[in-house]
């Protein structure tokens, strides 16, 4: 008789175990990726699905560069009390609605640092947790601009005649030039070097033979990332120094019984010593 009865108790629990386990593979959690500029807001989606288990606590994890385990930050349960953890309180807010088995929440004011992967726990009973990651792409926009360190001196060789950088930002954004007429005397060389930040910097070169004709001609950097609004452009100068080659010595017209000359060099800079001899 005792054999009987634990028979029919194992036979139950089994059935049991199988019906939980039925039930737990069908209960499944939906998630989307999210990308983002820094500063804007990030809304990470999270919902749970095919359940008819109560739903007792929702949490929310997060893993990084700067903190590459998981760390809890955001705990939410049935009672509708909020836990914030780990100094996110005043960035995270819950958006989610937990009767409807919704977890989302909003991350506001995003940088770098937040780039990572987030992870939506929903906790039910009796099956236990249940969970999906979420990936955040934090785009870093570059600060763009175009100069050249030491203008070039007109002679033979080739020289750097101006350098666009594209710098801190993630991914790295793509430089290109618009040369116009110039496009067969001068070449580009690209280079990218990216920091502890996972930051790219990208100068792009327009290198050539200085020339006195190169002086005063129009060039434009283009540059493109996600994280811009659209493609910036940014028109600039080449300066190039050249020595004085002619003088000329002008008559600038009589002055009663004086008559006066003008000395002119063609020169960058603009010579700013004269001396005149007879």
């Amino acid at each position: 008789m005792v054999h009987t009865t634990v028979e029919v108790h194992n036979t139950q629990l089994a059935l049991w175990r199988r019906a939980t386990a039925s039930c737990a593979t069908s209960i499944t959690v939906i998630g989307q990726d999210v990308t983002v500029a820094a500063g804007d807001d990030a809304h990470l989606f999270c919902q749970l699905a095919e359940t008819t288990e109560p739903l007792t606590s929702i949490t929310w994890q997060r893993r990084t560069k700067e903190k590459p385990t998981n760390t809890d930050f955001l705990a939410v349960t049935s009672d509708g009390k909020e836990e914030h953890i780990n100094g996110l309180k005043d960035r995270v807010k819950f958006t989610g609605n937990f009767l409807r088995l919704n977890g989302s929440i909003l991350l506001s004011s995003v940088t770098a640092l937040d780039d990572g992967i987030y992870t939506c726990i929903f906790s039910v009973f009796p099956s236990g947790p249940y969970k999906t990651e979420i990936r955040l792409t934090v785009l870093v926009p570059p600060v763009v601009s175009v100069s050249t360190d030491v203008p070039p001196v007109a002679g033979d060789a080739e020289e750097i005649l101006a350098t666009c950088t594209a710098a801190n930002a993630k991914p790295a954004a793509e430089v290109l030039w618009s040369l116009g007429a110039l496009s067969d005397s001068v070449k580009v060389q690209t280079n990218v070097t990216v920091d502890s930040e996972g930051r790219s910097t990208v100068k792009s070169d327009l290198i050539g033979v200085a020339s006195k004709d190169l002086n005063q001609k129009k060039v434009q950097c283009l540059v493109t990332h996600p994280g811009l609004k659209g493609k910036l452009e940014l028109n600039y100068t080449l300066i190039i120094h050249y020595p004085p080659e002619v003088v000329y010595i002008i008559s600038a017209g009589d002055q009663g019984k004086a008559r006066e000359f003008q000395c002119e060099a063609d020169a960058n800079p603009k010579p700013t010593d004269f001396i005149w001899s007879r």
